[in-house]
């Protein structure tokens, strides 16, 4: 069975209170599955995504939106039409940039809020976002984990949400390389096979915490 393997290379530094991990791996590799586990065991989550979700449903972002991107970004309802702009955005680098300037900064508020919220209730965090280590938010993490899963199985899982080959590699374009992201998190989670594979390592890892910090 597999362990979460450690980057010996990178000793954490014993923290002064509840843990902030970060999650890092490629698109579709379970991040999301992971952090449950997590969860189950009293962590709490804190999903970029979800966050995402709920910034471009405030009035204010989907003005900025619609200024930007144009009029029929935003449906008759006045929700926003998620697949016409992200067909728009991951075609062209400029447009991306110019939606992560009018949502990343929500994003990132609300990322603080709650992680100030769970430092003082003393609950231990899990950070699950996707550019964790393109911008500076890792800092805040006590350490990182690499979710690690073939290019097979993430493929698989991407097809489950429609999406092909072509689409993951472009999505994982705007990354890190996974080598990369793998050599700068502490901990490492196989993530192919089973979810109790999974759920064992997770338990192994939180072991290997106790006694590290």
């Amino acid at each position: 069975m597999a362990a979460p393997t450690r980057n010996p290379d990178d000793p954490p530094e014993r923290p002064p209170g509840p843990l902030i991990l970060g999650l890092v791996g490629g698109v579709a590799a379970g991040k999301s599955a992971v952090a449950r586990l997590f969860e189950d065991r009293g962590w709490r989550i804190l999903d970029a995504d979800r966050e995402a979700r709920k910034a471009v449903e405030r009035p204010e972002v989907l003005a900025q939106i619609a200024d930007r991107f144009g009029p029929e970004m935003v449906d008759p309802d006045g929700a926003l039409d998620r697949q016409r702009l992200a067909s728009r955005v991951f075609g062209d680098e400029k447009d991306r940039a110019a939606l992560e300037d009018i949502t990343h900064p929500v994003i990132r508020s609300a990322l603080d809020q709650a992680l100030a919220k769970a430092q003082a209730e003393g609950v231990s965090v899990i950070l699950d976002v996707p550019l964790l280590l393109e911008g500076d938010l890792h800092e805040r993490c006590d350490a990182c984990v690499f979710v690690e899963t073939s290019r097979e199985t993430r493929l698989a899982r991407a097809r489950e949400r429609g999406w092909d080959s072509e689409e993951l590699d472009r999505r994982e374009a705007h990354q890190l390389s996974l080598p990369v992201k793998k050599q700068r998190c502490t901990y490492t989670i196989q993530n192919d096979g089973a979810i109790a594979a999974t759920e064992q390592q997770v338990e192994t890892l939180l072991r290997t915490l106790g006694a590290e910090f």
